[in-house]
């Protein structure tokens, strides 16, 4: 498959073409001679204004809003420091939907600016788990060397391969939005900027002013939670140079790339992170205030609400209609409250289901321990499932699941449908359901839950006493499920006598438990001929068969609806002959 531009002229040469190889879609030059201003030119011609429109607001250019220039000179940082950097370089490009109609244009951009290291460039336009989550799982695929993502982002970190955000732009009035925030906020107060990522270009002048007009008032900038730089692969040949940090191919040896730590960090150098953006660990969120600058990311929004719901106050700023709205909107009280109700749910809940839907956000085979260790540490069954980007129709499959516990990214975490048949929480509601940890500073952060890991659950959250539990579904109370029981009492005295199940119990409740084959226990019966012809003319009554007088133990094939020729009628059509001696 291929997309070719015609060009502006017969005499120039033939342009770059877009192609299909082994799932991926590479850029390849046919001419190596391409200039930028070409190709740049190219861009606004009229067969690209017939194509797709891209999210891309119109006021920025290509180079401009993809950062064409500050992209390859990361790239090539990540090529100083070799004096024999790799013969050419594979570069994945992974794209949001939105922004796929750009692809072709930044691709070639990046081709001919990257030409002395004869890039292979791949255009990853369908993610594994989620548009804000480095595709790690793709460019493992395509043995990429970096990958430079585009669009919105959660921030995970990951050490899987080097990979460069560019988050793109939004427009927003800096001076209407100091003014108003002028207004509101009082001296002496802490404030706490979040933001969009797409406003992180500008962030800095914003930050600068409110710090100069308004005074008295102690702006913290929210930092963005992410690392690049990590060393590149050499590219010789595959499975016998390994990594530059080794020292092949004649390289001097590098710093060793970071890896993904066995332990988690210890709670007090942990830092604050609210809604992706890390903050001081010394944050007090009942003295501070919170100041959002917002565009169109609700999930980012959403987080955000939930976590410094214990805060003195919220700011909301619009960039679209340039308004500051205080307080808590109620969509994300609404949230909050449906979350409570699905940890209560938890509290009788018997088999779990623990879905992975990530691969990239480090630390998350940690979090997958912890979730199945506090899971069978109060009695309970729990069974991992691995499924893709999650759908109503894939859980659906499993009706033995009575909770599923989704780990995943911050932005991917909370789905909020009420199409799924069973509760999906996540690992931080999971154990508020058990009784874990008590409801407050509620987090979706990986870092968060494993830090609060290593403090441990109080002796007050400990589950105490035999009294029953209210269940919110039925209305009704129901026995708690003890962790601790006595074998002596139970039948057989202590003796393993069965294997209990709660899978295989539900399995055979149910009308439909799958193809059984129940040999002996059926009546043998031979087959006979069905309806013969067109589909859309049967009558929707079998044909007629007649046991033979001379042998019971065989048919006689004459129909009672056949006519003299031997031709049966269906419907008032001839539809074939058929032979009617045995």
């Amino acid at each position: 498959m291929s997309l070719n531009r015609p060009s502006d002229s017969p005499s120039e040469t033939a342009v770059p073409r877009l192609e299909m190889n082994d799932g991926s879609r590479i850029f390849s030059s046919i001419e190596t001679n391409v200039t930028v201003s070409k190709v740049t030119s190219g861009v606004s011609s009229e067969d690209y204004q017939k194509c797709r429109k891209s999210g891309r607001p119109e006021e920025y250019s290509i180079e401009e809003y993809y950062e064409i220039s500050s992209t390859v000179k990361k790239i090539l940082s990540l090529l100083s420091s070799s004096p024999s950097p790799p013969p050419y370089l594979k570069l994945g490009l992974q794209f949001p939907d939105s922004l796929l109609p750009d692809s072709s244009p930044v691709s070639l951009l990046l081709q001919n600016s990257l030409s002395s290291l004869s890039p292979l460039i791949f255009i990853l336009g369908d993610t594994t788990y989620g548009e804000c989550c480095v595709d790690v799982v793709s460019g493992k695929h395509l043995n990429a060397d970096v990958i430079v993502h585009y669009g919105n982002s959660c921030l995970s970190k990951q050490s899987e391969i080097p990979c460069i955000n560019v988050f793109g732009r939004v427009q927003v009035d800096v001076e209407d939005f100091v003014e108003k925030v002028k207004g509101e906020v009082e001296s002496g107060e802490d404030v706490a900027v979040t933001y969009d990522v797409r406003f992180s270009y500008v962030i800095d002048e914003v930050i600068t002013k409110l710090k100069e007009r308004v005074g008295g008032v102690n702006f913290i900038k929210g930092e963005l939670n992410m690392e690049e730089g990590m060393v590149l692969k050499c590219g010789e040949k595959e499975g016998e140079c390994g990594t530059l940090s080794q020292g092949c191919c004649g390289s001097s040896p590098l710093p060793t790339p970071p890896q993904i730590p066995t332990e988690p960090e210890s709670p007090s150098t942990n830092p604050n992170i609210i809604g992706g953006l890390t903050f001081p660990p010394t944050l007090s969120l009942p003295s501070t205030t919170i100041l959002h600058l917002h565009s169109t990311n609700l999930k980012q929004l959403t987080n955000i609400l939930m976590k410094t719901s214990s805060s003195k106050r919220h700011l909301t700023y619009t960039s679209s209609s340039k308004s500051l709205t205080p307080g808590v909107p109620k969509f994300a009280s609404r949230s909050l409250n449906r979350r409570f109700y699905l940890t209560r749910k938890l509290l009788t809940t018997q088999v779990f289901g623990i879905v992975i839907a990530t691969l990239s956000v480090s630390n998350f085979s940690h979090v997958v321990k912890r979730v199945k260790a506090v899971i069978e540490s109060k009695g309970r069954t729990c069974y991992v499932f691995m499924v893709g980007k999650v759908n109503v129709a894939k859980l659906g499959n499993y009706g033995e699941i009575e909770a599923f516990v989704l780990v995943a990214c911050p932005e991917n975490s909370l789905l909020e449908s009420s199409d799924f048949h069973v509760p999906v929480v996540t690992p931080w509601e999971l154990e508020v359901g058990l009784g874990v940890r008590e409801w407050g500073g509620y987090t979706v952060e990986f870092e968060d839950y494993l830090k609060e890991d290593q403090e441990g659950p109080s002796e007050s959250q400990e589950e105490e006493g035999d009294e029953p539990i209210f269940d919110v579904v039925t209305g009704t109370y129901v026995e708690r499920i003890k962790n601790e029981i006595d074998l002596t009492k139970e039948v057989g005295g202590g003796q393993v006598t069965t294997f209990k199940s709660e899978a295989g119990k539900f399995l055979n409740s149910r009308e439909y438990t799958g193809l059984e084959s129940n040999v002996g226990a059926s009546e043998v019966k031979k087959a006979v001929k069905g309806q013969v012809g067109i589909a859309s003319e049967y009558d929707g009554k079998d044909q007629e068969v007649k046991k033979s007088k001379t042998d019971k133990n065989h048919y006689n094939d004459a129909d009672e609806d056949s006519d003299s020729s031997g031709e049966f009628v269906l419907g008032g059509i001839t539809s074939m002959t058929m032979d009617t001696d045995e």
